[in-house]
């Protein structure tokens, strides 16, 4: 049987007294080095231990697990790199984790660091690989990471529940989603590691692009795709509701009338939201679509900031009096908090159909 295994180039030596197979990788190591931190193979070992004592010594020892290239120790789930580069950080020199350390580290190389780590208890190596990743992670340049690391990255940061990684990745996916860039990508990955606000994002994204780029996209499913669909309906339903429906706010303690503050208010609502731009208040543009509800939110934050600051053109809608309102500032506090809850809250648009 160990005729067709390979053995690795590096992590095989002679005087090594446990033998490992990944894959049809065979590697031959030191037991001390893998029972550090104490480890799972700590345990591991004991029981082999334990097992060649019992044996016996009248009879025959039964050769252990792990004693030869023709009885490894198997492990499973494991890529030949994953467990490689674990092997790298086990065995390293103080120079050589230098390297690791540097801000251009291999960040797939501490990704599987981390994993492997994780997975086999290595304590103070997890926690050492997750600060060593987040620091390499945090020093690269905004958009020169490759989906394909960060995708790695996003999935040790959910196995080890790392809140200052995950943070670091979602502001990658973020940005990515932003820019239209990888957006089947980030709705699969997303939605298989349960990040739901930014699949949410994703969708609203993919959405924006139109049905003829999502239609042609081979990576989404058909599931999807009804998702989609079910978005397009959604969305714009409220994006018409927005118009006519203000967010309710707490008046100022000085306000001179509520009621005619709220009559003002839903005048001045109508002009942020309309989506004519010789009509309404603020972009010069119109609204990207009518599905386009965080672009009307948008532009009503952004006209509010400007009334606070006084700012916003008046010359067209003299007769909108909240711009002298004493409540501009919870209006716009409330405007603000109806926009971040509603793009948290995104994925809930992408409902699937009965």
């Amino acid at each position: 049987m160990a005729s067709s295994y390979s053995r690795d180039g590096t992590y095989y030596f002679a005087d090594g007294n446990v033998t490992i197979l990944v894959s049809t990788t065979l590697f031959k190591v030191h037991r001390p080095i893998l029972a550090r931190d104490g480890s799972t193979f700590v345990d591991l070992f004991a029981l082999d231990n334990i097992a060649t004592t019992n044996s016996g010594s009248d009879s025959r020892i039964l050769e252990g697990e792990g004693t030869t290239d023709e009885n490894p120790i198997l492990l499973q789930g494991d890529t030949v790199d994953e467990f490689r580069d674990l092997l790298c950080v086990l065995y390293a020199l103080p120079s050589e984790i230098a390297t690791i350390m540097a801000a251009k580290g291999d960040l797939i190389q501490l990704s599987n660091v981390v994993r492997m780590a994780h997975k086999y208890h290595y304590i103070t190596t997890e926690a050492w690989a997750l600060r060593t990743l987040l620091a390499c992670f945090s020093s690269q340049p905004v958009a020169s990471l490759l989906t394909h690391s960060l995708v790695q990255i996003t999935e040790v940061a959910v196995l080890c529940e790392n809140k200052p990684l995950l943070d670091a990745v979602r502001r990658e996916w973020k940005y990515l989603v932003a820019e239209r860039k990888d957006l089947a990508i980030a709705i699969n990955v997303m939605g298989r590691l349960g990040i739901r606000d930014i699949e949410g994002l994703a969708y609203y994204g993919m959405l924006l692009e139109g049905r003829q780029r999502w239609d042609s996209d081979p990576n989404l499913t058909r599931d999807q795709r009804i998702r989609l669909l079910s978005g397009y309906y959604n969305l714009t339903e409220a994006s018409e509701a927005l118009t006519h429906t203000p967010p309710k706010f707490v008046h100022h303690p000085h306000c001179d009338d509520e009621d005619d503050c709220n009559d003002d208010r839903t005048i001045f609502w109508n002009l942020v939201t309309c989506s004519a731009p010789d009509v309404g208040i603020g972009s010069p543009t119109p609204i990207e679509k009518c599905s386009d509800l965080m672009g009307k939110l948008g532009n009503a934050v952004n006209v509010m900031m400007a009334l606070n600051r006084d700012t916003v053109d008046r010359t067209n809608h003299m007769g909108c009096n909240f711009w002298y309102s004493r409540c501009r500032g919870l209006a716009l506090q409330e405007t603000m908090r109806l926009s971040k809850e509603t793009e948290e809250n995104m994925m809930n648009f992408f409902v699937d159909l009965a």
